[in-house]
């Protein structure tokens, strides 16, 4: 008798941990930093190209990452064929899976054949404009956010080209974002698509005064999600044509922090926000978010709270750049087994040597 009670006592404290295998609360990273070869632990955007490397836009030059080792491209004063900037800010790779990198200075393409860069420089008042976001429009067309405006790019030519559409022209990006055949367009006055088949520039929605948007994702056609600076998740419904916002108001608000600056979707189209303080995943079935931060005492935990980049790999894989704490990873077959392991100073298992159960 002693044993049945010891036996359910024991699968009673066991019983938390079986019931929240399947929750976002138990997602665990493997990092990767600096100390791996990576050139700088602040990473502003990632993408990947079909032979399957990951490439990173750091503040310290562009990082080709194959799985094993990576390949870092900076800037050399003394080689014209070496990368615009150290300070990449946008990856895109286009129809033809060639890499394009906007920088501080200006755009780069990089050659396979000769591994090395050649560069475009936009000037204004003598200035070179940085290119923050790069959206593949058509072959041999890119469409390039810069703060100057919106400027489109003849790759056949080498040539930019600003006065193609003027009313194209005047917005003021903030992020470009290609989803099939639409460019969104996240601007001062709110979020405008441009059809790919037809060059038509649309407003899709408008935004209160003073919004910043950061980051774009449309979701199953209909739900338009909208990352801001300061002013938490919006979520467009383009069928019922609302406009709702998802706010930090406090630690169970679920929303980690009004400061967003990334989304992405996983293989069970579950909506990932990346945000100043923290990780969250959005739950459908009841209209809030889970909370995923950084933990000194907890392994596999971020590696820092501010989420800066997400991206899914064609394997699945979810990778989040952070701000100043390098790379975090996640496959969702990493977590078929639950570990229970002692932590210090919490609740826990009271030591990781378990001889019988």
């Amino acid at each position: 008798m002693k044993i049945i009670q010891t036996l359910l006592v024991l699968l009673g404290g066991l019983f938390p941990f079986i019931l929240n295998a399947g929750t976002t609360e138990d997602i665990y990273f493997s990092h990767i930093g600096m100390e791996d070869g990576l050139s700088h632990s602040t990473i502003f955007a990632i993408n990947q190209d079909k032979e399957g490397n990951l490439w990173f836009a750091t503040y310290d030059g562009v990082n080709k990452y194959d799985g094993y080792n990576f390949t870092v491209y900076r800037h050399e004063y003394a080689n014209p064929n070496s990368i615009a900037s150290d300070i990449t800010r946008c990856i895109a790779i286009d129809d033809s899976d060639q890499i394009w990198v906007g920088t501080r200075e200006g755009l780069s393409f990089y050659n396979r054949r000769k591994n090395s860069f050649s560069n475009y420089y936009y000037k204004k008042n003598g200035i070179n404009v940085p290119i923050n976001s790069i959206a593949p429009i058509k072959e041999n067309w890119l469409m390039l956010g810069t703060a100057e405006g919106i400027l489109l790019f003849d790759i056949k030519k080498e040539c930019f080209i600003n006065d193609t559409l003027p009313s194209l022209h005047l917005l003021k990006p903030t992020v470009l974002v290609r989803q099939g055949e639409y460019i969104y367009i996240g601007a001062e006055d709110g979020v405008y698509t441009y059809t790919l088949s037809g060059g038509k520039l649309e407003r899709l929605v408008s935004m209160p005064a003073g919004i910043r948007i950061h980051a774009i994702l449309c979701q199953m056609f209909s739900r338009i999600w909208m990352a801001t600076e300061g002013d938490g998740l919006f979520m467009y419904d383009a069928k019922t044509k609302e406009l709702k916002n998802y706010r930090y108001e406090s630690e169970q608000s679920g929303l980690n922090s009004n400061y967003v600056r990334s989304l992405e979707l996983d293989t069970e189209n579950r909506l990932w926000v990346g945000t100043y303080s923290g990780l969250n995943i959005y739950k459908e079935a009841t209209d809030n978010f889970s909370s995923i931060k950084s933990s000194e005492i907890q392994e596999g935990s971020l590696s820092q709270n501010s989420v800066r980049s997400i991206f899914k790999d064609s394997q699945g894989g979810m990778w989040l750049g952070t701000y100043w704490g390098g790379l975090n990873y996640y496959h969702p077959l990493c977590n078929r087994f639950q570990r229970i392991k002692h932590v210090p100073f919490l609740n826990s298992l009271s030591n990781n040597v378990v001889s019988c159960i």
